[in-house]
């Protein structure tokens, strides 16, 4: 009677051991899940904001060339202004325009022009560029950061899983143990009662 007892008793512990277990590891797997989960869900969102600066700094591209264009106007206009005096000066004094020192002077008032917008469209080229590496800049950030990101995410994962194979493996052993300490206890009761 003692004996069966026990055996009773040690293949509860047994099954109960082997539940508690299964439910440890279908713990640890449901924690790596939300894991990994978020870890995904963080990188969209890191290549999202990264997508989105780069947008933005793209978007400054076009108000550089805008700007380049207004300062190119606005030289012509003042080009145009200087030149309608240095004619009407020259006018004035009955200087003719085609001959010598005033036709110098206009030349070189033009090449000063389109050395300048040469300059302008330079230094446009020169934001532009800078401009255009940041966006690349930020796009490559944030594939390194959402890499990093599903790294992390997948090596704490893979410890929730460690974890909870480890701690289902001891709950079995515990129970193996347990249960073999009950059918230990059982047979030396019944031994016992035998020698009574």
């Amino acid at each position: 009677q003692a004996r069966r007892i026990g055996e009773i008793n040690a293949n509860a512990i047994t099954a109960i051991s082997g539940v508690n277990a299964q439910l440890t590891q279908m713990g640890a797997a449901a924690e790596a899940m939300a894991i990994r989960g978020a870890a995904q869900y963080n990188a969209a969102a890191r290549m999202m904001v990264a997508e989105h600066n780069a947008q933005l700094i793209e978007s400054e591209i076009d108000y550089v060339w805008q700007q380049a264009e207004l300062d190119e106007f606005i030289l012509a206009q003042q080009v145009a202004k200087m030149m309608g005096s240095q004619r009407a000066g020259y006018g004035a004094a009955n200087v003719i325009l085609d001959q010598d020192t005033p036709l110098q002077v206009a030349i070189d008032t033009k090449t000063q022009e389109a050395l300048q917008v040469h300059v302008i469209k330079h230094n446009a080229d020169i934001q532009a560029t800078k401009l255009l590496n940041q966006a690349v800049s930020s796009r490559w950030l944030g594939q390194v950061e959402a890499t990093n990101i599903m790294y992390q995410g997948n090596v704490q994962a893979g410890l929730a899983s460690l974890r909870g194979n480890l701690a289902a493996t001891g709950t079995l052993a515990q129970g193996a143990y347990d249960s073999a300490m009950t059918l230990f206890n059982a047979e030396n009761n019944a031994y016992g009662i035998m020698q009574q």
